[in-house]
């Protein structure tokens, strides 16, 4: 045998040793992948909770939109209505107003016509 072309101790050292890195390399790299996979999940898990969040704090402001429109609804009905009272209190006042002034006119009139047919009945 050639003994030259064995390798020395050094070199099947040195060979042992790289295939030892290369293992170590390799495990560190599968050992990153796992662990950007991991974080990737997580990643996308919070994402996913923002957005829902997100769709949640719509459907509230909505919700409150809602409410704010139904109350000013509510209150614009409650001040028309207020003022229809007040529309409604002036017509009465203005009826009594009339009725009293009718009142008065049938009540000079019959008097008037009373003491006519008095006059008539005298002569």
């Amino acid at each position: 045998m050639d003994e030259y072309k064995r390798p020395t101790a050094k070199e099947l050292l040195d060979s042992e040793l790289m295939q030892f890195q290369a293992q170590i390399e390799k495990t560190n790299e599968k050992k990153d992948k796992g662990e950007n996979e991991e974080t990737n999940q997580k990643i996308n898990e919070l994402e996913l909770k923002v957005r829902q969040l997100e769709a949640e704090k719509e459907k509230e402001r909505r919700r409150t939109d809602q409410a704010e429109q139904r109350k000013k609804v509510s209150e614009d009905e409650k001040h028309k209505m207020q003022e229809g009272q007040l529309d409604m209190e002036e017509i009465l006042k203005k009826i009594q107003q009339f009725n009293s002034q009718e009142i008065q006119e049938i009540t000079q009139s019959g008097w008037i016509e009373m003491k006519n047919e008095l006059e008539k009945q005298e002569k």
